[in-house]
């Protein structure tokens, strides 16, 4: 097996950080799922006014939370968060419009990147058109196949926004961003910048129900997408995934093969902390 060089995989990744991820075309309805949209996923932009936005309380932030980097990163290995969570929620939404008008049929144990390209790409017009037209493929009517006809419970996006750093000059602390440090590295709101901002439903504390979270993990799995890296507990509740850097479609940075696969609730809601066995598992994935 080759092994790809550092310059190699800065170059890829660059490649891939600069790729266009927001449309213009306002949320109103449901979106556009041609192979073309799938290919290069584009979330829409928000109808809401931002001049009617109340701020009531800071929910939180995090090593990405507040989408400090308001262009690709330049630290070598960095993905691009803002860049992530517009394509990840871009593609659900596209999968939700898909299955709308007629079930999807895709792999049922899809295997390294080329099987989740193919599962991906089943929930595209073109596709969907064709099996309604004339069925399921010769080819899938030889593989054990997964019937998808509706999304598990996800957490709703409502498209982005503009909003420029003087929105929040006015607010009490407590309703700003504050400046921190994570892991070496300090994260702040800089002065006079128009910062890109995602609208989400507002979904209340709860228990993660293992179960649920795993019906969540097969979903995403089937879809042809992988988890990140760095799934934590913190990034779902209620069930539900809140932090959409978590999942990344396979034209995005950071799928990683041996990150694709079915996931169980122990891995997804990892809690921070490392045992011997994890870093050894983990470390071995990375060497793959």
């Amino acid at each position: 097996m080759s092994i790809e060089s550092s310059a190699t995989r800065e170059r890829r990744r660059k490649h891939k950080i600069i790729k266009p991820f927001l449309d213009e075309e306002l949320m109103a309805g449901p979106p556009q799922y041609t192979k073309e949209y799938f290919r290069q996923p584009r979330l829409r932009k928000c109808v809401f006014n931002p001049d009617d936005i109340i701020f009531e309380s800071r929910l939180g932030y995090g090593m990405d939370g507040c989408f400090w980097d308001q262009a690709p990163p330049e630290s070598e290995g960095h993905y691009y968060a803002l860049q992530r969570e517009c394509q990840s929620n871009a593609v659900l939404q596209m999968v939700r419009a898909s299955i709308a008008s007629y079930p999807v049929f895709v792999l049922d144990e899809p295997k390294g990147k080329e099987e989740a390209r193919k599962n991906y790409y089943s929930f595209c017009k073109e596709k969907s058109d064709s099996r309604r037209e004339h069925g399921i493929s010769k080819e899938g009517q030889n593989r054990l196949m997964r019937r998808i006809s509706s999304l598990p419970r996800m957490a709703e996006c409502y498209g982005w926004l503009k909003l420029h750093s003087n929105t929040w000059k006015n607010l009490h602390s407590s309703l700003k961003a504050p400046d921190v440090k994570i892991e070496k590295i300090r994260r702040y709101m800089e002065a006079d910048v128009e910062y890109t901002a995602l609208v989400y439903e507002f979904i209340h504390e709860g228990e993660n129900e293992p179960l649920t979270v795993e019906k969540v993990a097969d979903f995403i799995y089937h879809v042809g997408l992988s988890f990140g890296c760095s799934t934590l507990a913190k990034n779902w509740t209620d069930s539900v995934l809140v932090d959409y850097a978590d999942i990344i479609y396979p034209g995005g940075y950071g799928w990683c093969e041996s990150m694709f696969g079915m996931r169980d609730a122990k891995d997804i809601l990892f809690d921070g902390t490392w045992d011997e066995n994890d870093r050894l598992l983990f470390e071995g994935m990375l060497e793959e």
